[in-house]
């Protein structure tokens, strides 16, 4: 209900379904994100080296494919209309996937002000925006996915760090 939920939403789904830490995600570009072969890449870029500087890749979940998809309708509505107010700049004038809902044209640098209010009004005391990246490993731990694939979607170097930093188990899997 804020004139961030618009990029907010999407980009919490994207946190959710890939992993990805905040400074990471707001780097991605539409050029990034190859819908054909399911794949979103991590690159490297200016303002972003990532912790170890290498590019990784994060298959799309098919769960965050039409999230996507329909983000990307309204992102190329939001830079048509904008385009009409300034017809003079280029259209879209960044491919940024995440901008500054109050400033399009500067590219989102957090989200952290209006996380917290939408948490805080959600109930979520406790969530935090790098809860998001540990809900992702915990998911996709329980899921079977070898703990390797996981550390390289996540860019980690080995598996040390998500076996003792990021394995947050339910109970029920647990049992189970």
């Amino acid at each position: 209900k804020t004139t961030s939920a618009l990029v907010l939403v999407p980009w919490l789904w994207f946190r959710a379904y890939t992993g990805t830490r905040p400074k990471e995600s707001v780097f991605v570009e539409w050029q990034d994100i190859d819908f054909g072969n399911d794949r979103i890449s991590i690159r490297p870029k200016d303002g972003n080296q990532l912790k170890n500087s290498t590019v990784r890749h994060v298959e799309i979940h098919p769960g965050l494919k039409p999230i996507l998809l329909e983000w990307k309708a309204k992102w190329n509505e939001v830079f048509a209309k904008r385009h009409k107010r300034h017809p003079d700049e280029p259209c879209p004038p960044h491919d940024w996937v995440f901008f500054n809902p109050h400033n399009q044209d500067e590219r989102a640098t957090t989200f952290f002000k209006c996380f917290y209010e939408a948490r805080k009004k959600a109930g979520l005391p406790k969530m935090t925006s790098h809860t998001l990246r540990h809900y992702f490993i915990s998911q996709a731990v329980m899921s079977g996915v070898e703990l390797l694939t996981i550390a390289k979607w996540v860019g980690h170097r080995g598996t040390r760090m998500i076996e003792e930093v990021y394995g947050h188990l339910r109970p029920e899997y647990r049992q189970e």
